[in-house]
């Protein structure tokens, strides 16, 4: 039986980066069960510009509202709400590839998976893509608590590279499997930016193992 997949995208402020998202993840070659853009506090241009696209799209589009402004409420509201069996997230300002849901879906397929992550890459306001970031390791946490990412604007080349098992992923392209992760940390404020650090060894500690993608790219 397939396995059912929930997009969460928090968003503020960026209505017109939202809809460009919205719209690569309904050129999927799989295709979403369910998209959830959580609009925040008093920001009713994404909550317009979500709705706006509701019917046009080859999916079901959700739109909810979380008061308190922040990455992690917005999650929480999004993942509380999600129906699939897996959970996907992605940075407002991304655009998916088309074969991004079915490449992540693919690792579930080993039980053993847990999470799945791949890389980004950035681009300057000119169009012109940020210089590329060769530096290893990827998504590594010391025993003394440093975290080492090196998750963005990877070489071309490393595209080819066999995924490997990792500590740590980044949220602008991840996925989990929703029995591993019931919610996201809510007191790492202000360090909001590690809720998907958190995630991950909620991962790890059910026994699950954490995968990182080089091919996966947004």
């Amino acid at each position: 039986m397939p396995l059912a997949t929930s997009i969460l995208i928090p968003s503020f402020r960026r209505p017109e980066r939202v809809t460009r998202c919205l719209e690569s993840l309904g050129s999927q070659t799989t295709l979403p069960d369910e998209v959830i853009v959580v609009w925040q506090g008093d920001d009713v241009a994404t909550r317009h510009a979500a709705e706006h696209l509701k019917g046009t799209l080859p999916y079901q589009l959700r739109t909810l509202h979380s008061p308190k402004v922040g990455v992690v409420p917005a999650e929480n509201t999004a993942v509380q709400a999600a129906s699939g069996d897996i959970v996907l997230l992605i940075d407002d300002d991304a655009t998916a590839p088309e074969d991004w849901i079915e490449r992540h879906l693919r690792h579930y397929k080993d039980p053993t998976v847990g999470a799945v992550g791949g890389p980004a890459d950035n681009f300057l306001p000119d169009g012109n893509a940020y210089p590329t970031h060769a530096a290893e390791p990827q998504g590594r946490l010391t025993w003394y608590g440093k975290t080492i990412g090196n998750m963005h604007d990877q070489p071309e080349t490393w595209r080819s590279r066999q995924p490997t098992e990792v500590h740590h992923l980044v949220g602008y392209n991840l996925s989990v499997r929703r029995p591993a992760v019931k919610i996201f940390e809510a007191g790492l404020r202000p360090y909001w930016q590690l809720f998907e650090l958190d995630a991950c060894l909620q991962v790890r500690a059910g026994g699950y193992r954490v995968l990182f993608d080089y091919g996966i790219v947004v």
